[in-house]
């Protein structure tokens, strides 16, 4: 019984409904910020592997993308896209594609607010991220909360 009720859990959070969203709010970003991920992907690679001269930082522009390229991808991602090609065939691949261009917004503009919006710590260290973000939208108070659970 307690199976079933987490595979219809399951179902809702993970199903159609969450997918629809996802692809909602990705195309919905996409059109809003004038498609950045196709107009800026040739220069964003550019200032990537050839950073500007006067360009000052705790890290470089490899190293910043080297990290976020780390807490994107992990064993389990590379896991979910080998069991989906198994499972879904070579048309797997052609939606995950697609699904990624779309995706790819959410995550330009979650870096783009965790940077936006940082801040410095007592220590002198840099902080950033959605806790700090989070804080200055509507209902603030409670939405760092929601997303640390």
């Amino acid at each position: 019984m307690l199976q079933n009720l987490l595979a219809s859990i399951r179902d809702v959070v993970w199903g159609l409904p969450l997918l629809t969203f996802i692809l909602g709010v990705g195309i919905t970003a996409t059109v809003r910020l004038y498609f950045v991920q196709f107009r800026k992907f040739f220069s964003s690679w550019k200032l990537i592997f050839a950073p500007s001269a006067g360009a000052t930082g705790e890290i470089n522009p490899l190293q910043a993308f080297l990290k976020a390229l780390s807490t994107s991808l992990g064993n389990g991602a590379l896991a979910g896209i080998a069991v989906a090609m198994h499972v879904g065939g070579p048309g797997a691949a052609l939606w995950i594609f697609l699904f990624g261009f779309l995706a790819m917004i959410l995550r330009f503009s979650e870096v783009f607010l965790s940077t936006s919006f940082s801040g410095t710590s007592k220590t002198g260290r840099i902080l950033g991220g959605p806790f700090l973000y989070l804080q200055k939208v509507p209902g603030g108070k409670y939405l760092p909360h929601i997303y640390a659970f």
